[in-house]
């Protein structure tokens, strides 16, 4: 769709703020060719507004059900081994957290807060370690409920929480170092 197609639908369908409405009527009355896909845009407006019927709660619950039929009953399966990529992402993770606290090791130097933050990435990573299959199942419960379907996670995910988990220790070993 067009951007003036976009404008003169939303004129239609009374989106446009007084201003905007005003600027896309001028438009409307400067041009025929705009004239003419405003009348089309009405002609099939006015179509649909006489062919459509309220949809009643009998009818919400119908498309409802329709649309429950066809998802998957069960989660897809999971990748059965670790993948290449999967190393890539886990080692990008990794890197990403080390630069991070290389960085802030850099500009925190000798300071108090430079030891708060060894603290809570050596006390996080560790605990990331420790729970990785939990937060992995935890998060497996949340995305299912959020998106309605059965999800599942490969153990490459595990991976991932891994390199983070081993990350964050490193980083508040590294930082703790410095302080």
């Amino acid at each position: 769709m067009q951007d003036q197609d976009l404008h003169l639908q939303r004129l239609l369908d009374g989106a446009l703020s007084a201003p905007e409405a005003a600027g896309v009527t001028s438009q409307v009355a400067s041009d025929a060719r705009l004239q003419a896909r405003l009348g089309a845009l009405q002609g099939l407006d006015a179509g649909l507004q006489a062919l459509a019927r309220p949809m009643t709660g009998a009818s919400h619950q119908l498309l409802l059900s329709r649309i429950s039929e066809a998802l998957p009953r069960s989660a897809p399966p999971a990748h059965a081994r670790v993948r290449p990529a999967d190393l890539i992402m886990a080692l990008a993770v990794l890197a990403f957290v080390m630069i991070s606290f290389g960085t802030a090791g850099s500009l925190l130097h000798g300071s108090t807060i430079l030891l708060a933050l060894a603290c809570v990435g050596l006390v996080s990573g560790m605990l990331i370690l420790v729970l990785a299959a939990m937060v992995r199942r935890a998060e497996r419960g949340l995305l299912r409920t959020w998106l309605g379907t059965a999800v599942s996670l490969g153990p490459a995910d595990l991976l991932v929480y891994r390199a983070i988990g081993v990350g964050l220790s490193l980083g508040g070993l590294y930082l703790a170092h410095l302080a």
